[in-house]
């Protein structure tokens, strides 16, 4: 009856009081028990340019929010118009991207305020910005980053060129 209590007391707590004060806690058996919502101002939160060696200049990030049990996350993407993304693909966890503003091509695709669109792990993809777009991602758990790279362009003067290969990078992308 006292575990009991212990549990039901840490589960209120957890729920009802902490959300008032911002922290986590745990449920009185170890459990973390979190504040059930997270409010994230956007516009509080600054752009951050993202300089890694994969991408070329004009691509930003605002992280938003982590997901600490999938190790996932969120976050409002930043192309700058004319920027190509490299073609890539992750094995570790598939994302959502849903359009706020601007035009995007994805892989043929012309995407625009309102759309939406899933890539899962291993499938190959890479977005051209047609104008300044921003866009929602949100990550199906840890997101690994790999870089595409097609024989036909390391081999052009081949006449039998190999399959596409993967070129992997050490790093976990964001958010």
């Amino acid at each position: 009856m006292k575990i009991m209590l212990r549990s039901v007391v840490g589960l209120v707590v957890g729920l009802l009081v902490l959300p008032l004060v911002g922290q986590s806690a745990t449920d009185g058996e170890g459990v973390e028990v979190s504040a059930p919502v997270t409010v994230v101002r956007s516009a509080d939160v600054a752009w951050r340019e993202i300089e890694r060696a994969e991408f070329p200049p004009g691509l930003a990030i605002k992280s938003l929010h982590a997901n600490a049990r999938i190790e996932g996350g969120v976050a409002t993407l930043r192309f700058a118009k004319g920027f190509v993304e490299p073609r890539h693909f992750h094995t570790t966890a598939g994302h959502s991207i849903y359009v706020l503003k601007g035009r995007i091509d994805y892989d043929g695709e012309i995407l625009t305020a309102g759309d939406f669109i899933y890539t899962p792990t291993d499938v190959v993809h890479g977005g051209v910005a047609l104008e300044e777009t921003e866009l929602l991602l949100w990550t199906d758990g840890p997101l690994d980053f790999h870089l595409a790279e097609t024989a036909e362009t390391e081999t052009a003067a081949s006449a039998e060129a190999p399959a596409p290969t993967a070129k992997s990078t050490p790093t976990t992308a964001e958010p």
